[in-house]
């Protein structure tokens, strides 16, 4: 075995995105529009941040245009285990 220190890869930046919600007159749903700059790990981001808040992914349209994310989420909100979900 090499005796050397093993890499440390740094954490990535925490992209900079907009998060804008809409709420749906659809079934307790959300709509979700995400702007900004297009970096490694911001789908990633954006997803933890929905699920940080309850809100489950149905269905999605991804756009970049010269590094500029245009991405559109439409959002269900999670309901808490033992409640009804709302008709």
């Amino acid at each position: 075995m090499a005796r050397r220190a093993p890499r440390v890869v740094p954490p990535l930046p925490e992209p900079n995105v907009e998060i804008s919600l809409q709420e749906a007159h659809r079934w307790g749903s959300v709509i979700a529009r995400v702007t900004g700059k297009d970096t490694i790990g911001l789908l990633a981001e954006v997803l933890r941040r929905f699920d940080a808040s309850a809100l489950r992914l149905r269905e999605f349209s991804v756009r970049t245009v010269h590094d500029d994310v245009d991405d559109w989420f439409w959002l269900e909100r999670r309901t808490p285990p033992g409640e009804r979900p709302s008709a």
